[in-house]
């Protein structure tokens, strides 16, 4: 198992772009109900790290770190590893995150981008997570690292409006898989290694939250990725 990089969980829908979009100069970035919002809750230790990758429309994303001290650092950075969606020309380098929260740069709205949180706080991070409100191209959202691994990776999505989504786990990650609606697990799967994965094509309840999980993850190689969505049948799909 390779502690730094971990597959984790995913998000993807491509319903395709929301018909209500705000302007990039949004005042109320985390407060517009047309916004998808997802939160990535921060493993109990001072230093942490998550690594995702989602699909912004044009707008400017915004993100912070929730339930921190004040005395938190955190950053942003462009993925450069080459395992999750390039910025292109659009952004490179790495931007801080004031407790207030900032903007990621926008881009064009047409691709899957990755992203690098990294957070450094004096005591551990108890019940902090990272925070993201953005207007998606589409519903795709894949966690694909959290260092150092945590008992059980989740994240958490609402959307502006029920959506109909399908789950699944990358074949080389092992654990026991679950997706929750309104505290009700709809899907619950175990999977041992050797893993083939699995992947639900439709979940058993249309929602606009959901919350995933992976409990006790263990991942063979780095850079992998679990999934939701409707247009596919694996992860990290279009």
């Amino acid at each position: 198992m390779n502690p730094s990089r971990l597959g984790v969980l995913g998000f993807l829908v491509a319903l395709g772009t929301m018909a209500t979009i705000a302007s990039p100069a949004d005042s109320a970035p985390f407060s517009r109900p047309v916004r998808t919002t997802v939160g990535i809750p921060l493993p109990n230790v001072r230093v942490a790290s998550v690594n995702f990758e989602f699909h912004p429309s044009a707008n400017q994303t915004a993100v912070r770190i929730l339930g921190a001290g004040k005395d938190t650092l955190a950053e942003a950075c462009a993925d450069s590893g080459g395992l999750l969606g390039s910025w292109g020309h659009f952004w490179n380098g790495c931007i801080p995150i004031p407790p207030s929260g900032t903007l990621l740069p926008a881009d064009d709205g047409l691709m899957h981008v990755g992203v690098v949180v990294r957070v450094v706080s004096s005591g551990r991070l108890k019940s902090a997570e990272v925070s993201l409100s953005y207007l998606p191209g589409d519903y795709h959202f894949s966690l694909a690292s959290v260092n150092p691994t945590p008992a059980v990776a989740r994240f958490t999505v609402r959307t502006a409006s029920p959506v109909l989504l399908g789950a699944g786990v990358e074949a080389i990650c092992s654990g026991s898989f679950a997706v929750s609606v309104s505290n009700d697990v709809i899907v619950k799967r175990t999977l041992r290694a050797p893993s083939r994965g699995t992947w639900v094509n439709e979940l058993p309840r249309t929602s606009s939250s959901f919350a995933v999980s992976l409990t006790d993850p263990d991942c063979d190689q780095p850079g992998v990725n679990v999934g939701l969505g409707t247009d596919t049948g694996s992860p990290g799909g279009p």
